[in-house]
């Protein structure tokens, strides 16, 4: 059997707008700063929260590196524990977030808002952290 040869047909014009915004999109610097950003802001938290001991941490919470294979999974913060990691995904809008929920259920994730209070925020990583762990301690995932 013959194969066919792909042609390549001229993009109409809205075709290679759209092909033009996404490459310079996916080539902005700037695309996830306000993640990184929030990420670094969750992080300094969770260290916190593993100082004062409000949380299991058995050693140091980290931020995972960008494209690593935890980070490829889902995680952002990784948090150790005596009963495994607990790693945790940060989002800056509820839309990804609801998205990523569905994609990764057994991962906790939060929501950074555009002008965060500490305290909230701090409390809605504890309340997730925690809820993690203890399903950790249930043999769940």
């Amino acid at each position: 059997m013959a194969s066919r040869s792909l042609r390549s047909r001229p993009l109409d014009a809205q075709a290679a707008r759209r092909v033009e915004q996404l490459f310079f999109k996916i080539n902005d610097p700037t695309r996830n700063k306000r993640g990184d950003e929030n990420e670094k802001f969750a992080l300094k938290l969770v260290r916190r929260l593993a100082e004062r001991c409000e949380i299991p941490a058995t050693a140091e919470p980290y931020l995972t590196g960008h494209n690593s294979e935890r980070d490829r999974r889902g995680e952002d913060i990784v948090i150790p524990t005596a009963l495994g990691d607990v790693g945790i995904q940060i989002k800056s809008s509820q839309k990804k977030a609801d998205e990523f929920r569905r994609v990764h259920p057994h991962i906790p994730c939060i929501v950074i808002p555009v002008s965060p209070a500490e305290a909230l925020v701090s409390d809605l990583l504890k309340q997730a952290i925690l809820g993690k762990y203890e399903r950790l301690k249930r043999g769940r995932r």
